[in-house]
């Protein structure tokens, strides 16, 4: 099997020290350095839909090494620091978007006492799928999808696929539990209403055995030095707890 590492960032840019929710931020000239050592090292990206096809057995193989690299919430700085970076060392990605904040701010980060910035516009989502990013559902609105109650996450699963594809004309295939809060309830759910894949926050290298619904990722720190993202792709590979699985 080949290495398979689904990494995750929120949002790219500059930004003052944090002693909180540092997984959310990475600053630009880091990422640059990651996309250029992932580059060096013969890392391949591929997209969220080739994923789920070799984990179905439906392609035969992939590059040796590979990425998927992931970027929630769609916020506004992904279009202006990330978009130009990615196309300039060649690698794809996908955003997970919130239907139901379009053109607004993160104003949950706000409660935590950060600044709420931009999300991209309807206009800028459009334009990085012409560059060939691929676009997710991060939910409507946000919800930690286990501590609501079901019908409110059930309709939020359903409804911010059916409005991100009525706005982009395209297939919203994939799914990204905010916060990372998933069950067995939640994963079936997200399958019933559609999607083929969804990824959590369990931080480990994907194994081909995965559950398409709960895919781990491996989060940037704004603290991460070259060093410490290094030793996270090369080194980093066993989840801390038991993934969740479906019954098949």
């Amino acid at each position: 099997m080949p290495k398979i590492d689904v990494i995750m960032y929120h949002q790219i840019g500059r930004f003052k020290k944090m002693s909180s929710h540092k997984a959310t931020y990475c600053d630009v000239k880091r990422f640059e350095n990651q996309l250029r050592l992932l580059k060096f090292n013969g890392f391949k990206s591929i997209s969220m839909g080739q994923l789920y096809l070799y984990l179905k057995g439906e392609v035969a193989s992939l590059p040796e090494k590979c990425v998927v690299l992931t970027f929630d919430d769609g916020y506004e700085n992904f279009y202006e620091y990330a978009l130009p970076l990615l196309q300039k060392y060649g690698f794809t990605a996908v955003v997970y978007v919130l239907a139901g904040k379009i053109g607004e701010k993160a104003d949950w980060l706000e409660k935590d006492g950060h600044y709420p910035a931009k999300l991209m516009s309807l206009s800028q989502i459009r334009d990085i799928i012409k560059y060939g990013i691929e676009i997710g559902s991060h939910g409507y609105s946000h919800l930690r999808l286990t501590e609501c109650e079901y019908y409110i996450a059930k309709d939020d699963i359903i409804k911010s696929k059916k409005i991100l594809e009525d706005l982009l004309g395209c297939n919203v295939d994939h799914f990204c539990y905010p916060y990372g809060y998933h069950n067995i309830e939640i994963m079936r759910t997200v399958k019933e209403a559609g999607y083929l894949t969804a990824v959590t926050c369990e931080r480990a290298t994907l194994r081909k055995d995965v559950d398409p619904f709960a895919i781990p990722r491996k989060a940037v720190s704004y603290g991460d030095s070259l060093l410490g993202f290094a030793w996270k792709i090369f080194f980093k590979n066993r989840p801390k707890r038991e993934l969740l699985r479906l019954d098949d």
